[in-house]
């Protein structure tokens, strides 16, 4: 543009004057300077929002150069899905100027393909309706209480499912279906005639507006109930499934036994306090009679052991205020386990209740109970090598779960 302006002014230093050609040269270079500018980042912008202002769509006009030195329209038509808010303005985010004008929103319903009045017994006015008459769109049939209009050899009626009614002389073309139940009326009367206050939604029987809501009203009251005792069944036979599922993994055990141990340890207690102590068995003998009857399997069975192995068992327990626990660690030829327990006074003398986990390399139990009995040290000693003999007694309420 400068180089366009130097030229034009050293033409008209030579010629002495102005002239109509450097007027329009002048012009040209202008006018060529606006078509090659950017045009500024201005732009028309909104953002639409739900009932809950939510935003859900933004979008924008951006001004190009069309604009320069004349009006660019930037519009969006923009089609609404759901209620809610709209927000728009215009935005120059440059210093050079940018002049808005004729800023609007415009909001155009939806076009009306039809418009319906009746009279109380359906009988359409005319002159005061309107029906769209494009051959893109096709009539609705199904006008007067939502009944189809059949109109065949110049007659019109309304389709009821049960009857055909005539809206002009105001009755049904056959007799009510019903007819034995209202003999005071006309089997051809639509509603009772008188059809401000009752209605006829299937052409078997008048009723009043009032009896179907009340019926409406009571199918949802019926469906409520039906959904609720179908909880509360589905709920018992968990609640009940579960129950049994319990009980069958509930069983009585009595189990004396005889134990004949090589350990190491030590313990200490204090008398009407606790204590603690920790040991290593690495063989172990025993006899033992155990009797088991299953509470929800009804299984009873009898066993008698004569058991010897050299399972290497670490095991820490300790105890308080009648209440204890321990943790053992046994290894064998089968591998490495693990099991660990509560004892918990009952407050009966001789029960505890006793939970245990025992976890090993191909499940995890958990046995929980109450047991009542006793386990007697016939001899204790905390040299190396010598037998200790104790003699365990037990009636327990087991109930055992295993995690595969």
């Amino acid at each position: 543009m400068v180089d366009g302006l130097s030229e034009l002014a050293g033409s008209l230093q030579r010629s002495g004057t102005g002239n109509p050609i450097a007027l329009l040269n002048l012009a040209d270079i202008l006018a060529g300077d606006l078509r090659n500018k950017e045009a500024p980042e201005a732009y028309l912008i909104y953002a639409l929002y739900d009932n809950d202002s939510n935003r859900y769509e933004v979008g924008k006009q951006v001004l190009t150069k069309n604009a320069a030195n004349q009006h660019e329209v930037l519009e969006e038509n923009l089609y609404i899905t759901e209620n809610g808010y709209i927000e728009t303005f215009v935005v120059n985010e440059t210093p050079e100027d940018v002049w808005f004008d004729d800023f609007m929103l415009m909001s155009t319903t939806s076009p009306i393909m039809q418009e319906a009045h009746y009279d109380p017994w359906g009988l359409e006015l005319e002159g005061i309706g309107f029906q769209y008459t494009g051959s893109e769109i096709k009539a609705n049939k199904y006008l007067f209480n939502g009944k189809e209009l059949i109109e065949d050899n110049g007659l019109r009626y309304y389709d009821y499912g049960a009857r055909m009614y005539d809206p002009v002389i105001g009755r049904w073309g056959v007799v009510d279906p019903l007819a034995e139940k209202m003999r005071r009326h006309s089997p051809y009367s639509y509603a009772f005639d008188n059809p401000i206050r009752f209605i006829d939604p299937d052409g078997m029987a008048p009723g009043d507006f009032s009896d179907l809501i009340t019926r409406v009203a009571n199918y949802a009251i019926t469906k409520t109930k039906q959904a609720v005792r179908e909880t509360v069944r589905k709920a018992a036979n968990i609640v009940k499934q579960n129950v049994r599922e319990a009980i069958d993994d509930t069983r009585i055990e009595l189990k004396g036994e005889i134990k004949f141990t090589d350990e190491i340890g030590a313990k200490a207690e204090i008398k009407g306090v606790g204590g603690g102590g920790a040991s290593l068995t690495t063989s172990e003998s025993s006899l033992s009679s155990t009797t088991t009857l299953g509470i929800g399997t009804g299984e009873f069975k009898n066993e008698y052991g004569n058991t010897v192995n050299h399972d290497r068992v670490w095991e820490v327990k300790g105890q308080a205020a009648g209440n204890g626990g321990y943790f053992k660690t046994i290894r064998n030829d089968q591998g490495v386990s693990s099991e660990g327990g509560i004892t918990t006074e009952s407050g009966i003398p001789l029960v505890q209740t006793e939970t245990s986990v025992t976890t090993g390399d191909a499940d995890t139990k958990i046995s929980t109970g109450v047991s009542a009995g006793f386990k007697t040290p016939i001899m204790v000693s905390t040299t190396p090598g010598v037998v200790h003999l104790s003699f365990d007694i037990s009636l327990k309420l087991i109930y055992e779960n295993k995690k595969e």
